[in-house]
């Protein structure tokens, strides 16, 4: 049996709420596929510092930071179901280091600030299959973070 989620959690983050969907299209949005104006990947809006708890077993596989795009970032790794996630728009300092291995509720990292360029304080989650080591997952190759979600065994 997987356990429980803190209580007052979306998506594993404290307090948060879908703020985008995926594959949402928004005028103007330019980090879409091929520039396209879909959003490739969950938003989870929460104020800054609220926690974000792992979704199940893995590892932290990359961490850095992206000015313009996800800023401060992890990408982690689950082998039991062959599959990554990269968690952008972190707080600074918050985020779990490269080669960390993680279980289910373990915090990964933190929700950053708007400080950092952002129209609102969320993570973003964006999906793949396979291992994508440090690099993180591009809009072209993702899927929806559900896929996994529901992979991990996650209740819906």
């Amino acid at each position: 049996m997987r356990a429980s989620p803190p209580a007052g959690t979306w998506w594993e983050v404290k307090d948060g709420r879908t703020t985008s969907g995926y594959n949402q299209y928004f005028p103007g949005y330019q980090f879409g596929c091929r520039g396209d104006q879909w959003h490739k990947g969950v938003d989870v809006g929460a104020p800054t510092g609220s926690r974000s708890y792992a979704w199940g077993r893995g590892r932290v596989v990359g961490r850095g930071d992206d000015p313009g795009g996800y800023n401060r970032r992890i990408q982690v790794y689950f082998p039991s179901v062959n599959m990554s996630l990269t968690l952008g728009h972190l707080l600074d300092g918050s985020e779990l280091r490269v080669g960390t291995s993680f279980t289910r509720n373990t915090v990964w990292a933190k929700v950053g600030t708007k400080a950092d360029g952002l129209n609102h304080r969320h993570i973003h989650f964006r999906a793949a299959r396979g291992n994508h080591g440090a690099s993180p997952i591009g809009p072209c190759e993702d899927m929806n973070p559900f896929i996994l979600w529901d992979a991990l065994g996650l209740p819906s």
